[in-house]
């Protein structure tokens, strides 16, 4: 039986230009064949690469490192599309997102990667339908509803953005500071 992972590509939005970080988060539910817990690790040094050391070209070598060995790896997909977000190819990073959904239906990031990138390219109603997707998913990672909230906000929807960030409140108190900040910069 395959282990479960779920990666959480965060993105928060800066008026200057995007930021990229991530979040790995193992969800284990039966141990892992030996070749996965290999690939696993590809992917992991591939996020680790990217957003600890910032090594873009390392990170792009250990997603292709893991898609060579499972084309359907939903996790090094959804790193390719986290890098060429990261370099400022949305559409390049779109194309990633769209076959990570299609390796892993169930993977949020995926659909928060695929908000950003719809953001970023000035769709605010894809991004949106996108960002509740991954809440439905996954309502307890905190970057979703952040996502969210910044979209609402920068759409001048003050009360939506609001209450994104009191969920956010639960979940992450300094990420739901931040967002509060927003809305009132935003929305005076």
């Amino acid at each position: 039986m395959k282990s479960k992972f779920l990666y959480l590509f965060l993105i928060s939005g800066l008026l200057s230009g995007y930021h990229c970080s991530a979040y790995c988060a193992k969800q284990e539910n039966t141990p892992a064949a030996p070749e996965e817990n290999g690939l696993q690790s590809i992917i992991d040094e591939g996020f680790t690469a990217l957003f600890m050391a910032g090594d873009r070209q390392a990170a792009l070598e250990k997603f292709n490192q893991a898609l060579a060995i499972d084309p359907n790896s939903s996790g090094a997909n959804v790193g390719l599309g986290a890098v060429y977000f990261e370099q400022g190819d949305i559409v390049l990073a779109k194309e990633y997102f769209v076959k990570a959904v299609t390796c892993d239906f169930r993977d949020a990031s995926a659909f928060d990667g695929l908000g950003n990138c719809y953001r970023k390219l000035g769709d605010h109603k894809k991004a949106e339908d996108y960002y509740k997707h991954a809440i439905f998913l996954d309502d307890q990672q905190p970057w979703f509803h952040f996502h969210l909230g910044q979209l609402y906000s920068e759409g001048r929807n003050k009360k939506a953005a609001q209450a994104q960030a009191r969920i956010l409140a639960a979940l992450d108190r300094a990420l739901a500071d931040k967002l509060i900040s927003q809305i009132q910069a935003e929305n005076p």
